[in-house]
């Protein structure tokens, strides 16, 4: 009997999400516009594609337009500031990635207060990333790169696209966590970092896996672990880096956000919105391309994340030595 009922209850609570999807936004913006600030340059790259094919699909379930803009700018504090201060009415939502949680650490001061002038609304996607190094490395496991790392006097040359990234920030954690010689070398950009891998100037990149399968499948490059938390469907026999370090974990993501006076119902109402979106057929396809991993959690778990990040940044920041901009 009890498990009929929790069956009933969750096939209720199941159906008042997907009848609540595609009215709701009537009472999310008033307007015949929503705008969703993605803080990169159009450019056809995963993030632009992950908003509009989002974007897309919540104007068809709100019969109204949601527009993407794209506002870069100052590792996506200017996009962040307008959703702050867009006021509470949901008109206006942004795309949230690792930035938000590692800005306030990297910058001497920020327009708005992450956690108090923002909602977190939901975190859309896990972006599988791996530390990808040059084939000719020799080793094989990540207890053989630490023990390989330590005996190099000049120690090994990583690179990112820019310092604070969470490319940096991910070898810095593993170089924390075990005393490993991991000297890191900013570029401008994700491109020019994974060019001088393959051309042998450096020895690895920490980056989304998304952007060198091909070099990997063509054996230019080689995925030597995965810095999130769980293994990555596409390369099953890869193991991540916190099985061999217990405890280290740097994830990424992209998740919504929205104004921090926006009321909480509402924001609970865009959340579950949100999530029927990525549930659907033409997006879940989408993000399958792109190789990424749906989400949809609700605002709380975001904030959490977010929250939590923005300690483990700090802590990280500090010990590094890594200095604010």
């Amino acid at each position: 009997m009890n498990a009929i009922w929790k069956f009933g209850s969750i096939m209720v609570l199941a159906c008042g999400a997907l009848i609540a999807g595609p009215s709701s936004a009537q009472s999310i913006c008033s307007g015949s516009t929503v705008k969703f600030l993605v803080p990169f340059p159009p450019s056809g790259a995963t993030t632009d594609t992950l908003a509009r094919v989002l974007a897309s699909r919540l104007s068809a379930m709100w019969s109204k337009s949601v527009i993407v803009e794209n506002k870069p700018g100052a590792g996506g504090v200017l996009a962040t500031q307008i959703v702050a201060t867009s006021g509470p009415d949901g008109c206006t939502i942004g795309l949230v990635y690792g930035s938000i949680a590692s800005n306030p650490s990297l910058m001497k001061k920020l327009p708005y207060d992450t956690l108090k002038d923002l909602a977190m609304v939901t975190q859309l996607v896990d972006v599988p990333v791996g530390l990808i190094v040059l084939p000719s490395l020799p080793v094989n496991t990540v207890a053989e790169l630490i023990a390989y790392a330590k005996k190099q006097p000049q120690g090994l040359v990583y690179g990112s696209p820019g310092v604070g990234t969470g490319s940096h920030l991910a070898g810095a954690l593993l170089r924390s966590m075990t005393g490993a010689n991991l000297i890191h070398v900013p570029y401008k950009g994700t491109a020019a970092a994974q060019l001088d891998l393959m051309g042998g100037r450096i020895f690895g990149v920490f980056t989304a896996i998304s952007s060198v399968v091909g070099p990997i499948k063509a054996g230019k490059v080689r995925l030597l672990a995965i810095t999130g938390d769980k293994r990555f469907r596409a390369f099953p026999d890869v193991p991540t880096i916190g099985e061999t370090i217990p405890g280290y974990s740097m994830s990424s993501y992209f998740g919504v956000m929205a104004s921090g006076s926006m009321p909480r119902p509402a924001v609970a109402r865009l959340s579950q919105d949100i999530a029927h979106a990525l549930a659907s057929p033409e997006v879940k396809a989408s993000l399958d391309t792109m190789d990424l991993v749906a989400v949809g959690s609700t605002p709380e778990a975001f904030e959490k994340l977010v929250r939590e990040d923005m300690q483990k940044v700090a802590k990280l920041v500090k010990e590094a030595g890594i200095e604010a901009q």
